[in-house]
């Protein structure tokens, strides 16, 4: 296969990557979101003794430790400003990109099949949680750290590829099955050999049981029926008819028949292509997607790491077909890249406004809370305590808690809500707050 020159590769993927930041740049200006004050609050609660306990004894039942180096430094440093957390998930964004296109060139050998992974596996609309919401900060640190481990074990650097592999333990689960995933860069690198197969079992192993232990026998996920593991045939296909849906831009499941013509045709298309690369991404892809597809439903960005092994597989299968009728080169190049853009650029502008939905009803909450209150009580005495005589949320819900909390950074700080159970009378209480269609109403008692 004749490569292109690598300034046309770098030209089409400065293109490819301008395109997309232009596409999430609106992600910058967002706020935080109810699960953000959720992870900030939690890993208060610990503090920094918690924090590096979590990371330096990766066997504790920690929940994602990594987590704890973003909201910690930056809510010490900027307090409730979102800006420079939405920099670092941009900055981890861009990141991933480059990953992505360095892994794809060592699995592939091939600069046109990387340029053209980028292209499939760098933005989609449905991963829109991931451009406007830090609360996927867990998913781009592992997409992060698992693509930067497996580039660095195809060099042969495997001191690095110890480190980012137990960075990415530490920031989702689902990095416990990467050293699965190296051997198949093992095996695309250099074919199986033995003693470095056996190996990576072994570490894959010790690994799985070092970490899953502890947290399958009373961790932070124990309790969490949404990560309840479902081994049921239907469940399975169902999860997997779901996130096919979503890649291939339709928005609902994909019908049985549609489901099943689409894996047979990538099955047909790897069979034909005879690419051992090929089949190391695409088992990459797999092994990373069983995960989600075992657990209730997510958005898509619970695909991410999953579609980095899809984007290389499906980059390496263009330059293999463009290679067959002999568009080689430069023009191979531009003849993909054309292709790409046509097919990808109209159908992720189409589907932008249905992925973005959800911001409605979620952007926003946290910083109206903030807004009113700072704005009516720009200062409470320690231990204040605050009446929510009526509010929007669930009844179990403690995201108020949360927010004023952080906001007034007082952990003292009482909220008790009628909802939950709270006299109306308002005797006692500094605050007494109605927050009805988010609208932040205060009246100030004394005690």
């Amino acid at each position: 296969m004749r490569e292109p020159p690598l300034r046309a590769a770098a030209a089409v993927l400065a293109a490819a990557l301008c395109c997309y930041l232009a596409l999430i740049s609106d992600g910058l200006r967002t706020g935080y979101f109810p699960d953000e004050m959720m992870n900030l609050y939690g890993y208060l609660g610990g503090g920094w003794k918690a924090a590096w306990t979590g990371l330096l004894l990766p066997w504790r039942a920690s929940y994602r430790p990594m987590g704890a180096l973003f909201y910690l430094p930056l809510y010490e440093a900027f307090g409730l400003n979102p800006l420079p957390g939405r920099i670092v998930c941009f900055v981890l964004l861009a990141a991933g990109m480059g990953l992505l296109f360095l892994l794809a060139l060592r699995i592939s050998g091939s600069r046109m099949a990387a340029v053209f992974s980028v292209m499939l596996g760098g933005y989609h609309a449905w991963f829109s949680d991931l451009y406007y919401s830090s609360s996927t900060v867990y998913d781009l640190l592992a997409y992060v750290f698992c693509l930067g481990a497996l580039a660095a074990y195809a060099a042969g650097r495997r001191l690095a590829y110890g480190a980012l592999f137990l960075a990415a333990l530490e920031s989702k689960e689902t990095a416990v099955l990467l050293p699965v995933a190296t051997l198949g860069v093992e095996i695309a690198l250099l074919g199986a050999r033995r003693a470095r197969v056996a190996g990576l079992a072994a570490l894959a192993a010790a690994g799985g049981l070092l970490y899953l232990l502890p947290r399958l026998a009373g961790g932070a996920f124990t309790a969490n029926a949404a990560y309840a593991i479902h081994l049921e045939a239907g469940w399975i296909w169902e999860r997997a008819r779901s996130y096919l849906g979503l890649a291939l831009f339709q928005g609902m499941p994909l019908s049985h028949a549609g489901a099943t013509a689409a894996i047979l045709g990538v099955l047909a298309a790897a069979i034909v292509c005879r690419s051992r690369a090929l089949w190391a991404a695409l088992g990459m892809g797999v092994l990373f997607a069983i995960p989600p597809l075992l657990i209730e439903p997510r958005s898509m960005y619970a695909m991410f790491l999953a579609s980095a092994g899809f984007a290389i597989a499906g980059g390496i299968a263009l330059a293999a077909l463009l290679d067959r009728v002999r568009l080689r080169g430069g023009v191979g190049l531009a003849a993909g890249a054309t292709l790409l853009a046509a097919v990808l650029l109209p159908a992720n502008l189409v589907t932008r406004p249905q992925a973005n939905k959800w911001l409605d009803a979620d952007a926003g909450v946290v910083a109206r809370i903030m807004e009113g209150f700072s704005a009516q009580a720009p200062r409470l005495r320690p231990a204040a305590r605050i009446l929510i005589v009526d509010d929007p949320l669930p009844w179990d819900d403690y995201l108020l808690t949360f927010t004023l909390q952080l906001l007034y950074r007082d952990r003292t700080l009482t909220v008790d809500r009628v909802k939950q159970g709270a006299s109306t009378a308002a005797d006692g209480y500094d605050v007494v707050a109605d927050l009805r269609g988010w609208r932040v109403r205060l009246a100030r008692h004394p005690r």
